[in-house]
C-alpha cells in the first residue's frame, strides 16, 4: 500500500463506519414486536447456516449489518424476522467468496482464529452496537493478545486505530464476558463452530 495514501484511507474508513452504523438502541426506539432475545437467536442460527454453506466469516459481519441497519430504519413483524435474516445473507454472499473448505492450521496464526472467535462473539450481543466496528476490531485484537500472552505489553496499534487502551475497557470487559460464557451462554453456534479440532480456541 502506498504510504501517502494510508492515512486517506483511514480517515475514508472512519468516517464510512461513522455514517453506516445502525441505531444501537433501536430495538428501544424503532421496534414494536422484535427483541433483544429474537436477535441473538437469530444471529446464532446464522452462524450454523455460513458454517454450513461455508461462508467467510467476512460474510457473517456483512449479514448482521445489513440485519441491524434495515431494523433501524423498518418496523418489522417477528414473523419476518428469519426472512430478513435469510435475504440479507444472500445479498452479503453475492459480495464476498465462498470459503475454501480444507486449510492447515499451520498456515494461520492463533492469534488471528482467537479474534475471530471474539469478533463473531460480538455479533452476539446487541450492546457492541454502540461501538464503532473500528472499536470492537481494536477490543478483539488487544483481548486476544492479552488472552495469548498476558505478560506482553498488550497494546502497541495505537498508532493506526487511534484507541488508547482506556478507550476500550468497557468494550474489552464485554467482549470478555462473551469469552467466559457470562453473557450469550444461550446462543452456542459460535462456540460449537470454534470447538472444531483445527480452530479450537474456545478454552483459551
Amino acid at each position: 500500500m502506498c504510504e501517502a495514501y494510508v492515512s486517506d484511507i483511514y480517515e475514508y474508513l472512519h468516517n464510512m463506519e461513522v455514517h453506516r452504523r445502525p441505531i444501537a438502541d433501536y430495538i428501544e426506539k424503532v421496534q414494536k414486536d422484535v427483541g433483544i432475545n429474537m436477535r441473538g437467536v437469530l444471529i446464532d442460527w446464522l452462524v450454523e447456516v455460513t458454517e454450513e454453506y461455508k461462508l467467510l466469516s467476512h460474510t457473517l459481519y456483512l449479514i448482521v449489518s445489513y440485519i441491524d441497519r434495515f431494523l433501524s430504519t423498518k418496523v418489522l413483524n417477528r414473523k419476518r424476522l428469519q426472512l430478513l435474516g435469510v435475504s440479507s445473507m444472500l445479498i452479503a454472499a453475492r459480495i464476498t467468496i465462498v470459503a475454501q473448505e480444507d486449510y492447515e492450521l499451520s498456515s494461520y496464526m492463533q492469534l488471528e482464529f482467537l479474534g475471530y472467535y471474539l469478533a463473531e462473539l460480538s455479533l452476539l450481543e446487541y450492546g457492541c452496537l454502540k461501538f464503532l466496528p473500528s472499536m470492537v476490531a481494536a477490543s478483539v485484537i488487544f483481548l486476544s493478545r492479552f488472552t495469548l500472552k498476558p505478560r506482553a505489553h498488550p497494546w502497541s496499534c495505537y498508532k493506526l486505530s487511534g484507541y488508547k487502551p482506556s478507550d476500550l475497557k468497557e468494550c474489552v470487559q464485554i467482549l470478555h464476558d462473551l469469552q467466559s460464557g457470562r453473557r450469550a451462554g444461550n446462543l452456542v453456534a459460535v462456540r460449537e463452530k470454534y470447538k472444531q479440532h483445527k480452530v479450537c480456541v474456545t478454552l483459551l
